[in-house]
C-alpha cells in the first residue's frame, strides 16, 4: 500500500483555481464519499483544505493518480489540464 498526496497550494494555482476545487458546491466532498465505491484501488481518503492549498491523501494499492484525477474532473469544475500543469504529486511522502 502507498501514501499518495495530490495537492495544489498558492504557490502553484491562484484562488480561483483553489476555490473550484475546495468548494462544497462544486460536489468536491462528494468525492470523498463516493471514492470507497467507485475506485476500489483506493482503500482510504482524507482532504485537506485551507486557505493556501488544498491536497488529497489516498491510500492505494497501485501507484497511480489517474483514479484520483478522474474523479477531481468528475466531481468538480476542475479541468484535467489544471490537473496536469498545477497539481503536485508525492508518493510516500518522498
Amino acid at each position: 500500500m502507498h501514501l499518495q498526496c495530490l495537492g495544489l497550494s498558492h504557490n502553484t494555482a491562484d484562488v480561483a483555481l483553489r476555490e473550484k476545487l475546495a468548494s462544497v458546491e462544486n460536489g468536491f466532498l462528494d468525492l470523498v464519499r463516493v471514492s470507497s465505491k467507485d475506485v476500489p484501488d483506493i482503500s482510504e481518503m482524507v482532504v485537506l483544505s485551507t486557505c493556501n492549498r488544498v491536497e488529497i491523501y489516498s491510500v492505494s494499492s497501485d501507484i497511480s493518480f489517474s483514479s484520483l484525477e478522474q474523479l477531481i474532473v468528475q466531481h468538480t469544475e476542475v479541468s484535467q489540464e489544471d490537473i496536469a500543469t498545477r497539481m503536485y504529486r508525492r508518493i510516500d511522502m518522498q
